[in-house]
């Protein structure tokens, strides 16, 4: 199972299926997605096995089982998914429903250029070599990049000026060195 560690990195393979789905194949999806994950935790030989009525509880689920599923679910999705996901949501159906809005509400949003950008550059990061001097730069480019963000810019446009603004403005152009 995949750990979980933040945003989960995502299974390509089932984000892609999802994100190219009609609207009306999407839920038959994720349902699937459950029921392969609930029967890989339950040691089923196939998710055709899994009752999507039936509780989580009445199939044999404690909080590891719980937890693995989650993980496997997480791992494919890319969702963060809480522990307490299983009991949240006790049936497969349920369950499916819930992810269904979660990831079309994940389309819906649309990610900033900058996001996207920070997103490809997390993966590149994650598949470089340990060796720290590479690193160690990378660091240090990192955390000037973050230093800058912690003084916000001022915003000194004259459209936004008041009136003392635009005083303060003028005394500091007359000012002598």
């Amino acid at each position: 199972p995949a750990p979980d560690r933040g945003r989960a990195a995502a299974d390509d393979s089932f984000r892609r299926r999802f994100d190219e789905a009609g609207e009306a194949e999407r839920p038959r999806l994720v349902l699937d997605l459950v029921r392969e994950a609930v029967a890989a935790a339950l040691g089923h030989r196939s998710p055709d096995e899994i009752e999507s009525r039936r509780g989580f509880v009445a199939m044999g689920f404690d909080s590891l089982t719980a937890v693995e599923t989650r993980n496997r679910i997480s791992a494919k999705t890319g969702l963060r998914l809480p522990s307490t996901l299983m009991f949240d949501h006790p049936t497969p159906a349920d369950l499916a429903d819930h992810l269904a809005g979660q990831l079309t509400a994940r389309d819906e949003t649309p990610e900033t250029d900058v996001l996207a950008e920070l997103r490809k550059f997390e993966a590149m990061v994650a598949a470089l070599p340990p060796e720290e001097a590479e690193r160690i730069g990378i660091r240090k480019r990192l955390g000037s990049l973050l230093e800058s963000f912690q003084h916000p810019v001022a915003d000194t446009s004259l459209e936004s000026a008041g009136l003392d603004d635009m005083f303060a403005i003028i005394d500091e152009e007359l000012e002598e060195p």
